[in-house]
């Protein structure tokens, strides 16, 4: 009985083949795949971005901020100065500035004082605001009213005892 030489070598052959397919496969697979999943990504999330616009509606509408109230700068008269509740005086620093614009604050320019008590140029924060309807410093909303800053603090629970 002769014949059995070809059955061994053939299954191992064939078993060859199988493990060869095995690896061969996923790689081309992923040589093909991935340069298609490259360059349709940014397609597919612009999509997505034009289905869904994550800022719409975050915006403060005119006429919630003009409801904001203005005020006039006034340079302080000296060290200490005092100034009415109108004209903000010093600001608590050196040099007032505009957080968004980083301008120093100068006598006459409008600035408007958000419920958070934060002070920008009228200018600056009312295009910020028609986009984010929150302080640009602190994040506090302008549409919740009374500005939230101090009940924010109150409610914040200390890391350390």
């Amino acid at each position: 009985g002769g014949g059995g030489g070809r059955g061994p070598a053939g299954l191992c052959l064939y078993i060859l083949a199988i493990q060869y397919l095995q690896i061969c496969i996923p790689c081309i697979a992923a040589l093909v795949l991935l340069p298609i999943f490259c360059f349709c990504m940014p397609c597919f999330v612009r999509f997505l971005a034009s289905v869904h616009d994550p800022m719409e509606g975050k915006g403060a509408d005119q006429k919630a901020i003009d409801q904001i109230p203005l005020i006039i700068y006034k340079e302080p008269d000296g060290v200490g100065g005092v100034g009415d509740q109108d004209a903000p005086v010093g600001l608590n620093d050196d040099s007032p500035s505009c957080p968004i614009c980083l301008g120093d604050f100068v006598d006459g320019d409008e600035l408007r004082r958000l419920p958070c008590e934060h002070q920008f140029h009228r200018g600056c924060v009312d295009h910020w605001l028609l986009v984010n309807a929150t302080c640009p410093n602190c994040r506090c909303s302008i549409l919740e009213g009374g500005g939230g800053r101090e009940e924010d603090e109150a409610n914040d629970v200390p890391l350390l005892p």
